[in-house]
């Protein structure tokens, strides 16, 4: 009996960490990984063209997505969340337009999730 409530102890410590603290140190190394070390908030910069969005990070990496790679786009109090193939997510901030809004380009995407 003894044996058994070490084993169950040391299983559900396992678990914690597997399940709690190894997510959370995941999401930290990628925060630090977008920020470059740096201690600002991470930035990126998306530009709408005619016929695909670049995406550039305060890292320097530019990423070209296609229109024709979009799925869809859903809507929030605050963002603008653009589905990709393969996964992927873009996160717009409403408040974030310099120019224009998302009226325009929503002729650009597939309909509305």
């Amino acid at each position: 009996l003894f044996f058994l409530l070490g084993e169950s102890i040391f299983l559900a410590a396992l678990l914690f960490w597997l399940f709690i603290m190894l997510p959370k140190s995941k999401r930290k190394n990628k925060y630090k990984s977008l920020s470059q070390g740096v201690d600002t908030v991470p930035t990126r910069v998306i530009h709408f063209y005619q016929d695909h969005m670049s995406i550039s990070a305060n890292s320097g990496k530019t990423t070209a997505i296609t229109y024709q790679e979009l799925t869809g786009w859903k809507e929030t109090s605050n963002l603008y969340i653009i589905t990709c193939t393969k996964n992927r997510h873009i996160l717009i901030s409403k408040d974030g337009f310099i120019s224009g809004n998302f009226d325009i380009i929503k002729s650009n995407f597939p309909s509305k999730n």
